[in-house]
């Protein structure tokens, strides 16, 4: 199973030591056709992902559409919240890497 850090940059530092660089969400912004869900006890950003996009790559789509209702921090989601599944998660992809690109 690929790692959630597996695209995030690194920058070396001192004496040789890495250190990933801190990514930046798009702003998702509420669509017509998005999805409104409540959560059970084993869902997870990649697996709604994979339930609702058919791949896991977009669990931070879901994630940034809903940073007020839940924690950035995990893929778990707790149990009993409302969160927001946006239509085309594509939209979100260009403005994802122009905002974590290292020029």
């Amino acid at each position: 199973m690929a790692s959630r850090y597996s695209n995030i940059s690194k920058e070396i530092f001192r004496q040789g030591t890495e250190y990933l660089v801190p990514v930046i969400y798009p702003e998702v912004k509420v669509g017509e056709n998005d999805i409104y869900i409540i959560t059970t006890e084993s869902d997870r950003f990649d697996v709604l992902s994979l339930h609702f996009y058919g791949t896991t790559q977009y669990w931070w789509v879901i994630m940034a559409a809903n940073m007020e209702a839940v924690r950035s921090d995990s893929l778990a989601v707790p149990p009993g919240t409302q969160i927001r599944i946006p239509e085309n998660p594509e939209d979100y992809v260009v403005n994802y890497q122009n905002l974590n690109s290292l020029n």
